[in-house]
């Protein structure tokens, strides 16, 4: 068998007293999904935050191709329920963020992202719904 893209092992996530996840061991395979499911408060978001090396307050280990995450890679993307956007900035460069840098020196692949979710048109504009 070929070694999991991603192989997750928690044993024990706690807020204060509270414990969160306990026993924890998920394997993803290069191109397979996974979809967490279950009710709110249950540790779905916690593990997501584990996973993405956002929260390292845990017992236990994740691997991304066998190697240890200790902290945010570009690698392991993490979307957020809410609207995480910069207000200071223009839709553009909200895309253009972790891609660091001006958004001119990644004006195409901002503009196909833009083209892709129907924003085409709306790259300069401050950040409101349209």
């Amino acid at each position: 068998m070929n070694e999991p893209l991603l192989d997750i092992h928690v044993q024990g996530k706690r807020y204060g007293n509270r414990p969160i996840l306990a026993d924890i061991h998920l394997q993803v395979a290069q191109g397979e999904t996974l979809a967490l499911v279950g009710a709110s408060g249950c540790g779905k978001s916690s593990l997501l935050r584990i996973v993405s090396g956002l929260d390292r307050d845990y017992r236990g280990q994740v691997l991304l191709s066998g190697q240890p995450v200790h902290g945010p890679t570009p690698e392991i993307r993490f979307v957020f329920q809410e609207p995480r956007l910069f207000p200071w900035l223009t839709v553009a460069q909200n895309v253009a963020f972790d891609a660091g840098g001006p958004v001119a020196r990644h004006r195409a692949r901002v503009d196909a992202l833009l083209d892709e979710v129907g924003l085409h048109g709306w790259a300069g504009s401050a950040n409101r719904a349209p």
